[in-house]
C-alpha cells in the first residue's frame, strides 16, 4: 500500500510539472514595507500623494494650521522626518513644508516633512 501511495504522489507531482512547463516565468515579488512604530526606525518609500501639504502658520497640542487651513490633529498622529522616520512633534515648527494624511472624518493622523 505505501509503494503505490509513493508511486501515485510521483506520478502527481511529473504531472504538475508537465502542466506549468518550463516555460513560466516566475515573477520576483517585492516586500510590503511597513510604517515603524519607532523613532529611527527605517521606514516606508516617502514618494507618496499626500492627502494635502503646504506651510505650517500654528501648532499646537490638538490642532494645526496648514496655509491657512485648520485642521485637527489625531491625539495618536504619526511624525515623520523628511527621511521617512519616525519623529517627534516637537521637531515641527511653524514655517515647516509638511504633507499630511487624513482619517474618514477629516483629522490628521501622520505629518510629513517634506
Amino acid at each position: 500500500m505505501r509503494i503505490i501511495f509513493i508511486g501515485l504522489f510521483f506520478i502527481f507531482a511529473f504531472s504538475i510539472q508537465g502542466i506549468t512547463g518550463d516555460d513560466t516565468d516566475i515573477l520576483s515579488v517585492n516586500p510590503v514595507p511597513s510604517i515603524p512604530e519607532k523613532e529611527g526606525e527605517e521606514s516606508v518609500n516617502i514618494n507618496k500623494q499626500f492627502h494635502g501639504k503646504g506651510v505650517i502658520d500654528r501648532l499646537s497640542i490638538k490642532e494645526i494650521v496648514i496655509d491657512d487651513t485648520f485642521f485637527k490633529l489625531a491625539l495618536d498622529a504619526k511624525y515623520y522626518s523628511k527621511q521617512g522616520k519616525i519623529t517627534k512633534k516637537k521637531k515641527f515648527i511653524t514655517g515647516n513644508l509638511v504633507g499630511y494624511f487624513k482619517n474618514s472624518q477629516g483629522i490628521i493622523v501622520s505629518l510629513w516633512k517634506i
